[in-house]
């Protein structure tokens, strides 16, 4: 899908082509950086236990980036050299084959590849054994090269040097779960084209100096650990790498800024023809809006666009021109940006197209003006203060991605002068939604017959914001198997061999959403494993009422800081009719208390637990709550106490017992 960023940079080509005719100095550049890296006939390679010690480690891990002038035209030219020391078969699967990406690469220069057995015996691959592979996970088509004698205790060698498609922004990842001995990044430029480099999760710093007729950015790493998936981390965000991207042409006026993306954006987004304008004020007068408030018409234009017209995961003009969108009711992720910001514009309703990166891979950094970190696009409405998801369906006026959360973002103020729009900007942090908004409340009764041969419960879920997963907004276009998975999912809490006797679903619809009425689920449950026969006693597997709950452990210190998806609560109120005749033992053990600090007031995390005992009616309340979505590794004892508890609690087992 040709998305804004990629016009975004089309743009940015035109521009920096115009700028270097300007200038007819630049020169063609003859000795390039790669030459630099000989490949030696009978390489030597410093390898010490503790490079053994993982399944595999990349004894050098070397990338340079050269943009040069060749004749008039700004030309990439790339290096990559990695050595890999294969200790384990189960890296072999990973490393005995080399994929070259083709959807950015307009040649190769050079090719060479070999693997070095222990033994000093060598097999040499070249770039004529390379072949072309289909589109890869939806990410483009690949070359592809297998490696011969790829085994334990082998080392793979190769070297790559390709012609790269012009891009002005770069990132290179270093850090994977297989350690780095050695890490090069070298960045060398014209020295008319400016641009800036960062290490990012490294305090290293880059160092910049001049090479006659270039620039060079370069840093070097050395023993990079090996980083590891855990569970509750943007494992993407905290990896060791280096953002680069070009700042100004000098002498040109090609600044690449926020100010500058900002133009592209509003130019992407605003620049609306006469018909286009005409369909607007066609498509809200049938909306009959006029007479209501601000937010009752934001409200009424989002249902109707999101009704009257599909999403698409296509290219092309048909789905980003809002004339053509009119007429085919199909648009993209850049179609529906452009059909909001039509129809707000024309309905005169103030607004303000907020632009950002997602969390979970890079967090937005205002002083690094990259726009690959463009990747998520909102509309915020000052006078209520609300934000609006353009190309989801499931979402409404109110709703953020979990993935803006606490994010940094700019804030584009669009304005008209004449027939051209321009934007304003700020950058400024996008809100969380609070947890009192979010949350999974089960209400449970439960009851058993005399025979004691089964537990009847009845269920009451309450769900609001990320928890209710959606369903809101699409029940009524799901088909009935579906609904059934979903009821099964929501009330078959205890087994999946429950039977659910009856069931309901409240508070679907755009309508409840847009009133804050929560998704609330109602179930009569049979369930015959909650209770266990032992002698004349009963064991109660009362825990199993929440549901199997995930249990953290970790060998080894935290590597990353701490991330969820949304703050939430979960609270239970689990009611036990206790059959007469019978006595309830164990109940000490659903009493638990694990929280951040030894103040619950002033705790961001927390799980309490315990019960009343009134007659024959047991009481169980169980309150958990994740009021943040980022904290310190420094606090993973006490965050895995609180995910713990939960699982803890999931094991309780009560005792009915005669009296």
């Amino acid at each position: 899908m040709m998305n804004l960023i990629c016009i975004l940079k089309k743009h940015i080509a035109t521009v920096l082509f115009i700028a270097s005719l300007i200038n007819t100095g630049f020169a063609q550049n003859e000795a390039f950086e790669y030459q630099k890296f000989k490949w030696e006939d009978k390489p030597e390679f410093n390898i010490t236990e503790e490079d053994r010690k993982s399944d595999a480690t990349l004894l050098k891990d070397y990338r340079v980036i050269e943009y040069s002038t060749i004749g008039k035209e700004l030309k990439i030219t790339e290096l990559l050299y990695k050595v890999i020391l294969i200790n384990e078969d189960k890296a072999v699967e990973e490393f005995n084959k080399i994929y070259i990406p083709d959807y950015n690469t307009e040649f190769v220069i050079k090719f060479k590849a070999r693997t070095i057995q222990p033994d000093g015996t060598t097999q040499l691959i070249d770039d004529n054994e390379l072949k072309s592979l289909g589109n890869v996970e939806d990410k483009g088509d690949y070359k592809i090269v297998a490696l011969q004698g790829v085994k334990k205790g082998c080392v793979i060698e190769y070297q790559l040097v390709r012609r790269l498609s012009v891009d002005y922004f770069g990132r290179q990842t270093y850090q994977s779960e297989y350690p780095v001995k050695e890490a090069l990044f070298e960045l060398a430029t014209p020295l008319e084209y400016k641009f800036a480099a960062k290490l990012y999760n490294d305090t290293t710093p880059i160092i910049k100096d001049a090479d006659g007729d270039k620039l060079i950015y370069k840093v070097e790493l050395k023993n990079i650990p090996a980083l590891f998936e855990e569970k509750y981390s943007n494992y993407t965000a905290y990896r060791k790498r280096v953002d680069y991207k070009l700042n100004e042409v000098v002498g040109n006026g090609a600044v690449l800024d926020w100010q500058r993306a900002v133009d592209f954006i509003v130019d992407g987004t605003y620049i609306f023809t006469s018909k286009e304008k005409s369909l607007a004020k066609s498509y809200l007068k049938k909306l009959d809006i006029d007479n209501k408030t601000e937010l009752q018409k934001i409200r009424a234009i989002e249902t109707a666009v999101k009704k009257d017209f599909q999403y698409q995961e296509e290219s092309g003009d048909i789905y980003t021109d809002p004339e053509k969108i009119f007429k085919s009711k199909y648009a993209n992720e850049t179609g529906f940006r452009r059909l909001f910001a039509l129809i707000f514009t024309e309905a005169e309703i103030k607004h303000e197209l907020v632009v950002t990166s997602n969390r979970y891979n890079h967090v937005f950094d205002k002083e690094m003006a990259n726009f690959d970190f463009l990747e998520t696009f909102l509309f915020y409405f000052p006078s209520s203060k609300k934000y609006l998801i353009p190309d989801s369906y499931g979402d409404r006026l109110g709703d953020i991605p979990t993935s803006a959360y606490e994010n940094d973002a700019l804030f584009i103020a669009p304005y008209a002068s004449g027939s051209t729009f321009y934007g304003s900007y700020k950058i400024k942090q996008i809100p969380k939604t609070p947890m009192t908004d979010q949350g999974d409340f089960i209400d449970v009764t439960i009851s058993f017959p005399e025979t004691m041969e089964y537990a009847e419960i009845n269920m009451t879920r309450t769900l609001k914001g990320n928890s209710s997963g959606g369903i809101q907004a699409i029940w009524d276009l799901l088909d009935e198997d579906t609904k059934k998975n979903i009821f099964d999912q929501f009330l078959k809490t205890t087994s999946e061999d429950a039977v659910i006797l009856s069931k309901e679903i409240k508070n679907t619809g755009i309508e409840n959403m847009y009133n804050n009425k929560p998704l609330i689920i109602n179930g009569k449950i049979q369930e015959s494993t909650l209770l266990e026969k032992a002698g004349k006693k009963y064991i109660l597997n009362i825990g199993d009422i929440i549901g199997e709950q995930a249990e953290m452990y970790q060998d080894g210190p935290r590597q990353t800081d701490i991330d969820i998806d949304f703050p939430h609560r979960l609270d239970r109120v689990i009611k036990v009719n206790i059959p007469e005749g019978y006595q309830v033992k164990g109940l000490e053990g659903t009493i638990i208390n694990k929280y951040q600090t030894a103040d619950p007031k002033e705790s961001k995390y927390g799980f309490e637990s315990k019960y009343t005992l009134e007659g024959n009616v047991l009481t169980i309340f169980v309150y958990e709550y994740y009021d943040f979505i980022h904290a310190s590794k420094d606090e993973i004892e006490a965050f895995k106490g609180v995910i713990n508890a939960s699982a803890d609690f999931n094991k309780v087992k009560l005792v009915l017992e005669p009296k």
